[in-house]
């Protein structure tokens, strides 16, 4: 009885003293792996990745909203570090900023925003007094000093597909293309520096301002749509005219004006017509689809 009290008493002593040993064990091995962690988290190269824009590319997007703008910033992997998870920077070289349509919200164009930046480019569409984007569209001139390095090509649809235009003519030495999605273009006064409309001496009439691309080297891309309801054959012919030759031209049918946007504009436009935008929701679908490939197509050309 006794031999057999003291066996287990010298089982239950090695088992304690397994237990210990593992204890002791796993605690050297968590202390070991942290170490490791901590050196590669060091060692990691966190310079920023060049973008190879002639290939197809696959960036993480990171989305960010100020009270002046929505950013959709190309990123690639998570770096864990001592201050917590951070992203790996994209050394972005070309950027587009984009200009809305009358009374459309940035977050409409995020599919837009998304697909650029997924292939490397900073994307900046920035917010505007009423989003009337051609009257007040100086406001979003920050995006550009903001970023200093990038090259910027300028975009937009409707209105502000004539601020596009209109920001390329105005400063093309800054530009590195204009991108129209079936523009509505104005004209516009001309102001003096005081910003004073200056007016035809002989007249006494405001002197006005026809924006165009004639005689400025911008490489061009204009995408319209076909079953436009909002632009009349006049403003489109217009807008035309106001280009330089050998501009890229894309006409997506079937499509609708407001369907560069993910905007629902049916109510808003059965105002003005029965049936809104005439063309079913996988049909703006497909014209969002074609109009990323357009863009990118653009760019891809002229990103080098």
């Amino acid at each position: 009885m006794k031999k057999h009290a003291n066996a287990l008493q010298k089982k239950r002593c090695n088992e304690v003293g397994m237990k210990r040993k593992f204890t002791i064990l796993s605690a050297i091995l968590i202390v070991a792996l942290t170490a490791c962690c901590l050196f590669a988290c060091n060692d990691v190269d966190d310079s920023p990745a060049k973008v190879d824009y002639q290939s197809d590319n696959s960036y993480f997007v990171k989305t960010a909203e100020s009270e002046t703008a929505l950013t959709f910033e190309p990123i690639l992997d998570p770096v864990y570090s001592e201050s917590g998870l951070t992203y790996k920077p994209v050394d972005y070289r070309f950027g587009v900023i984009f200009y809305v349509g009358t009374a459309i919200e940035p977050k409409y164009y995020e599919y837009l925003g998304n697909a650029l930046a997924k292939q490397g480019y900073l994307v900046v569409m920035p917010k505007v007094t009423l989003n009337m984007t051609y009257a007040y569209y100086k406001e979003q001139e920050e995006a550009f000093s903001a970023y200093p390095n990038v090259k910027f090509y300028v975009a937009g649809h409707s209105q502000g597909g004539g601020a596009a235009l209109r920001r390329a003519s105005e400063n093309a030495d800054t530009v590195a293309g204009a991108i129209l999605l079936s523009p509505l273009c104005y004209r516009h006064k001309l102001l003096d520096a005081d910003g004073n409309p200056v007016k035809d001496e002989e007249s006494g009439v405001d002197k006005y301002i026809i924006d165009n691309l004639k005689n400025v080297d911008v490489a061009t891309l204009l995408v319209e749509a076909e079953q436009d309801r909002v632009l009349s054959d006049e403003m489109k012919a217009d807008a035309k005219t106001r280009l330089k030759e050998g501009y890229v031209h894309k006409v997506i049918s079937p499509a609708a004006h407001m369907s560069f946007s993910t905007m629902d504009s049916d109510e808003i436009l059965k105002s003005f017509n029965n049936d809104g935008d005439g063309i079913t929701e996988e049909q703006k679908q497909s014209q969002r689809t074609q109009t990323i490939e357009y863009i990118l197509d653009f760019v891809k050309g002229l990103s080098k």
